[in-house]
């Protein structure tokens, strides 16, 4: 007799294999080489978008510039260790960065 832990184990592996058989069927049928399936367009194009769409580029944003700035600064040993002098510094290069930004965006 087959004890109650046993049957479980058995179901949960078949489960799997028969997962594993979908995922590999499928990705057998978008080879290449592959028949067109049925959702193919009489042209040859796919009426179903199988690749996602890319996702928009994030502008540019305060945040960005600030971080890039004050790592800018960071590195530059010529520069004043005055938190202040250096936030004016970060600030006056943030602004010259989101003012290029801008006007590459145009």
């Amino acid at each position: 007799m087959i004890s109650p832990a046993m049957r479980i184990l058995v179901l949960v592996t078949a489960a799997t294999v028969a997962a594993c058989t979908q995922t590999t069927s499928q990705a057998i049928n978008d080879s290449p080489g592959a028949p067109a399936p049925a959702h193919m367009a009489a042209a040859g194009r796919n009426i179903f978008s199988t690749q996602p769409a890319a996702p928009p580029t994030p502008a540019y944003t305060v945040e960005q510039a600030r971080q890039e700035c004050w790592m800018q600064s960071e590195r530059d040993k010529k520069l004043a260790r005055d938190l202040d002098k250096r936030a004016r510094m970060v600030e006056a290069c943030v602004a010259e960065k989101m003012n290029a930004h801008a006007s590459e965006t145009r």
